[in-house]
């Protein structure tokens, strides 16, 4: 997966990749914020824990709850805008 912003891959080959559906950004900015825990709580809804992964940084660090998902970067700060991003 590629997020064109950055140009950062996320290798769904690693062993820590394999069988991930969405990423949570673990970015610096993210970390700081702690909007990690709040947006899994959220993704729990709709994914198994073992389909959430962990990648730093998606270029959305101004907005922080950021994720990865179907090839493109978001920001979901509440969880009606993440079910949005995932019911496309």
């Amino acid at each position: 997966m590629i997020n064109k912003k950055k140009e950062k891959i996320i290798d769904t080959e690693k062993l820590q990749n394999e069988n991930k559906k969405i990423h949570i950004c673990n970015g610096k900015s993210c970390s700081i914020a702690g909007t990690q825990e709040i947006l899994k709580d959220w993704l729990k809804e709709d994914f198994k824990d073992e389909e959430i992964g962990y990648y730093p940084c998606f270029g959305k660090c101004d907005t922080n709850f950021a994720l990865f998902y179907d090839g493109k970067a978001y920001s979901a700060p509440s969880a009606k805008s993440l079910k949005k991003i995932i019911n496309k």
